[in-house]
């Protein structure tokens, strides 16, 4: 088979190869439920199962559906099927489950979401034209949103009041006062709805998150962060993204206490990277650690998170093993030289072949042509939704511990791949929260250190996402998203999404060392 039937073979079976198809859409979409510990599970014991989104803080929950009143593959969402309102909530009494919301402002919908992995790019359609709506409410229209309702066969207008925060500033969340007031409110959240045990509702990186957004509050927050942490533990099987992240969060807070309170837990964080990092000969990172299967092998994203972790508790004069971070710096950079089916020059693939990995011999002179034209117009935007994670890592790993003098230029090169496929930034696989936190993160500090627009752009593109997130309790709630791996709504339906938008809340106060501090 020649090289070019072999590239049309795999595009034709993308999707059958990533198991976005009909089936695992279903699954995703109609059949996902929230964590049973959180405040949304309530909506599936009233309305059955699916991933509802939520319509900005009016309390209401419902199913982006076709005019047929279908979510199907490949199908055009144009309305939604209101599937539950929340008690003393704004929509409370005005809306009921079985009302189909056809518009907003006295207008129906003006475009539609076609659902499916490989038929959009981040979020468009009524979602956005809801966050509009919201917007416009709280601008002009003292908190009143108008919503075009079919109800019984007949269209009706139904107002809803939502309590007015004003509106988001050109250069937000700097200097902007409806940025600081949903920041108090998320903060308030989180602090009132973690655990006894220290956790927050959720598993997986939920409570992971949620611990380092308090910390980007400053110290006034540390008896909660402890809360969590002195109940950590680590072991043969902690997958390498929980080190990797709590290498993170505990450097963060020995760097902003100047304690060693956790300095044992951090030597062991180190110690399993030198060790997991043998699972693979070009001393990359997998999903899994010491022990447990190899999963998909070496990943981009997972090494990303180690190269900025190390980087991080070296800073806090951890005694890393320097041999080992190099070679999985090496491993990272000369990445950017690739050139192949799963990589093009200058970007990251998902991650490397599992079977026959190789060491990379490192040739810096290679990088620097690699990287492009750092003063590309990051204005024009580019459907390019891969590998925002070790894009993110690596620029905020750079900044922090520039081991090369091309150090500056792959941060750059990094923020302007991020900014350029900013509409995409919660497309990512398996978990779109992950994936927007860690890239604003990077273009946090990008902008803390003096290259504001990259945030400013990336905030504009998703500002009416923000707005249709929020919730009428101050909380945020992660919308439905492409990927049919996508496990955030029952990963922590609402920790997850409040965590990641109070820490680009918190960006101007620069507490992190990842934010610029």
């Amino acid at each position: 088979m020649t090289p070019v039937k072999i590239v049309l073979l795999m595009l034709l079976l993308q999707p059958y190869l990533f198991a976005a198809d009909p089936t695992s859409f279903a699954n995703h979409y109609l059949k996902s439920q929230a964590n049973k510990d959180g405040p949304d599970f309530i909506q599936h014991k009233k309305a059955g199962p699916g991933w509802f989104s939520n319509l900005g803080p009016t309390g209401i929950r419902a199913l982006l559906t076709d005019e047929n009143g279908k979510a199907e593959w490949e199908g055009q969402g144009s309305r939604y099927l209101v599937k539950y309102v929340f008690p003393k909530s704004p929509a409370s009494r005005k809306i009921t489950p079985g009302d189909i919301i056809l518009g907003v402002n006295g207008e129906r919908f003006k475009s539609t979401y076609t659902f499916g992995y490989w038929f959009g790019w981040g979020y468009d359609g009524p979602i956005t034209e809801v966050g509009a709506e919201v917007e416009r409410a709280e601008k002009e229209n003292k908190g009143r949103m108008n919503f075009l309702v079919l109800r019984k066969g007949k269209e009706i207008e139904v107002n809803i009041t939502i309590k007015k925060k004003g509106v988001f500033t050109e250069n937000f969340p700097y200097k902007c006062k409806k940025s600081s007031a949903l920041k108090k409110e998320a903060l308030l959240w989180l602090l009132k709805n973690q655990k006894a045990d220290g956790k927050w509702p959720g598993q997986g990186h939920a409570s992971m998150i949620a611990c380092l957004a308090l910390l980007a509050q400053g110290k006034r927050y540390l008896s909660s962060v402890d809360k969590h942490l002195k109940n950590i533990e680590f072991n043969d099987h902690t997958w390498n993204w929980s080190l990797a992240i709590y290498g993170i969060i505990m450097s963060e807070y020995t760097l902003m206490t100047r304690k060693k309170t956790y300095y044992k837990k951090m030597q062991q964080i180190n110690d399993y990277f030198v060790s997991n990092q043998k699972r693979f000969k070009n001393s990359a990172f997998g999903h899994e650690g010491k022990s447990g299967s190899q999963g998909y092998g070496p990943m981009s994203s997972i090494t990303g998170l180690v190269c900025l972790s190390w980087a991080l508790l070296e800073k806090c004069k951890i005694k890393i093993n320097q041999e080992a971070y190099m070679k999985t710096l090496i491993t990272m950079d000369m990445e950017l030289v690739r050139n192949d089916g799963d990589s093009k020059s200058g970007d990251f693939g998902y991650g490397w072949p599992n079977k026959g990995v190789k060491v990379y011999d490192f040739k810096p002179e290679q990088v620097t042509p690699a990287l492009g034209e750092l003063e590309a117009d990051i204005e024009n935007f580019n459907q390019d939704r891969a590998a925002g994670i070790p894009k993110a890592m690596m620029a905020i790993t750079h900044s922090i511990r520039p081991w090369q003098d091309y150090s500056a230029n792959v941060a750059t090169h990094h923020i302007n791949k991020i900014t350029k496929t900013r509409r995409c930034l919660v497309t990512g696989h398996g978990s779109g929260i992950m994936h927007a936190w860690a890239c604003f993160l990077a273009l946090g500090q990008a902008s803390n250190l003096g290259n504001s627009k990259p945030l400013q752009l990336s905030l504009e593109a998703n500002k009416n996402l923000i707005n249709s997130a929020r919730c009428f309790d101050g909380s945020f709630y992660t919308q439905p998203q492409r990927d049919d791996f996508g496990g955030d709504l029952n990963r922590g339906s609402r920790t997850t999404a409040t965590a990641m938008w109070l820490t680009m809340l918190s960006i101007p106060e620069k507490e992190l060392i990842i934010l610029g501090k």
